[in-house]
């Protein structure tokens, strides 16, 4: 059986293969829906040696790693002195003359909890009031501080920190259908996914009929 492909239409075939799993993470890298790469297999999962075409636009290897570098750069300005687990995260996004640019960001935790902020919303915010509201493509990275104990530390290390579902339906908002995903733990290869198996099904613009690239609050119906 074609596991993939029996998702999309059999709800069924998904919770058999839910029955299987160990987790939310082993059962998208046994359907297909995501893969783990190091850096020398990048042109291998991207299709060619240098471009991988998503939602309509091409997105380089090397936009990869940068995306990893700049979730890495951004997880080293985190605000987390309740959890102290720090997560950094980058998007690629383009406007609306197709220029593509990289946003960063980092988790901000507050002390009322609920006010916190995600590292990819805060990454998200940026693009948005700069005029990128298409996103193709973002990378998360998360882990511990050093404040907390080495043996703690050492459990998450190598672990994959997938974008939690509020994140998930923020970034959906934003034209992201498909969107690539990219999650790279503190050591070892990526984890590579789709926004689309991440939040299967998910209600977004499309549903009310909106375009969130074309929105102009000067537009006049």
């Amino acid at each position: 059986m074609d596991h993939k492909e029996m998702h999309l239409y059999d709800a069924f075939a998904l919770m058999r293969d839910l029955l299987d799993t160990h987790d939310a993470l082993d059962l998208l890298i046994k359907t297909g829906h995501a893969r783990f790469v190091d850096k020398s297999q990048l042109f291998w999962v991207v299709g060619s040696p240098s471009l991988f075409e998503i939602n309509g636009s091409r997105i380089r290897n090397e936009d990869i790693l940068e995306l990893v570098q700049k979730a890495r750069e951004g997880q080293e300005n985190s605000y987390a002195p309740h959890s102290h687990f720090n997560v950094g995260a980058a998007i690629l996004a383009e406007n609306r003359l197709r220029d593509q640019k990289i946003f960063s960001g980092c988790n901000i935790e507050n002390a009322a909890y609920s006010p916190t902020l995600c590292g990819e919303i805060t990454a998200a915010a940026k693009a948005v009031s700069a005029g990128y509201r298409r996103f193709l493509a973002y990378a998360t990275v998360g882990g511990f501080d050093d404040s907390m104990s080495d043996e703690l530390r050492a459990k998450t290390v190598g672990t994959y920190v997938t974008p939690c579902g509020r994140c998930r339906q923020f970034t959906k908002e934003f034209d992201a259908d498909p969107c690539m995903v990219i999650v790279a733990p503190d050591e070892g290869p990526f984890l590579i996914s789709t926004l689309e198996f991440l939040l299967p099904a998910g209600f977004g613009p499309k549903n009310l009929g909106v375009d969130p690239s074309l929105y102009d609050r000067h537009a006049v119906k």
